[in-house]
């Protein structure tokens, strides 16, 4: 009766990562990043492998930006091939992301669990409030210096890896705003969303010596979670770019403004349930 239950469980927990997985890569290929999706979905598991909400957190932060290897990869190649990637764009972006990605990292690896969750849920809550919010582009608004470009991914790189999601909800509005198109801001966005993510995996692993987010959740379940959840994302990606070129941006707004202020409700209860 006991393997049988432990057998079932298992494939629920399989049936789980994939869902999450297929769900992240259609965010990402939308160029809003499926971090959102993924931290929450493994913060569960590994809570529970790992006996204590803090050990599922953070590792939970640190393996959503391995998988977002996978995906910003995959989602990159299929923007690649459209044409559109604006590399000097990136190349602007990426002094500040760098810094800001080490940033990062270092806070999130200080920060208690509820600290995390509370960041966390109200990150996802400002992003939800500024998708219902219409601020049209400026016609005469051009893209501003270099300068401001650094800050813009300081920023975005050290609220990325610390909460392990792409960072393409700061950079795609930030674009826009100056009158860049939504396709070609994705395609930077994902840019962005992959140097994260190999900047932040190789951090969280040099700070793992003091800062073990993985001491109590075994290795393998970390393992099996970036592969289960991790080659789903990838399948789905270039459908989500697909979707990024045809389904009405309004649309896509609304549903994903829906779905943040659902996970950010989650976290505020887990905090307050201590």
């Amino acid at each position: 009766m006991g393997c049988q239950f432990y057998a079932k469980l298992v494939r629920m927990i399989y049936l789980f990562y994939i869902i999450t997985g297929s769900v992240a890569g259609l965010l990402s290929g939308l160029g809003i990043g499926g971090g959102f999706v993924v931290v929450p979905a493994l913060a569960a598991i590994f809570s529970y492998y790992g006996h204590t909400p803090h050990d599922g957190m953070h590792a939970a932060v640190a393996t959503s930006l391995a998988i977002m290897i996978l995906t910003a990869s995959v989602t990159l190649l299929s923007h690649h091939r459209q044409g559109i990637v604006l590399w000097r764009l990136y190349r602007q972006l990426l002094p500040g992301l760098l810094v800001g990605i080490a940033a990062g990292v270092l806070l999130a690896s200080r920060l208690n669990t509820n600290a995390l969750r509370v960041l966390f849920g109200l990150f996802a809550l400002l992003v939800a409030l500024r998708m219902f919010l219409v601020v049209p582009p400026n016609p005469s608004q051009e893209l501003p210096r270099s300068l401001l470009h650094s800050l813009v991914g300081f920023v975005t790189g050290t609220i990325a890896s610390m909460l392990g999601v792409g960072g393409g909800v700061i950079i795609v509005p930030y674009l826009t705003r100056y009158n860049v198109k939504m396709t070609e801001a994705a395609s930077v966005s994902i840019l962005v969303a992959l140097t994260t993510a190999i900047g932040g995996t190789v951090s969280w692993a040099i700070l793992n010596e003091w800062a073990p987010v993985w001491q109590k959740v075994p290795s393998p379940v970390i393992g099996l979670a970036v592969l289960m959840v991790g080659v789903p994302s990838m399948l789905f990606a270039p459908l989500g770019v697909k979707l990024a070129y045809r389904l009405p941006a309004e649309l896509l707004k609304r549903s994903f403004a829906l779905m943040l202020g659902i996970v950010a409700l989650h976290m505020f209860k887990l905090v307050i349930q201590g």
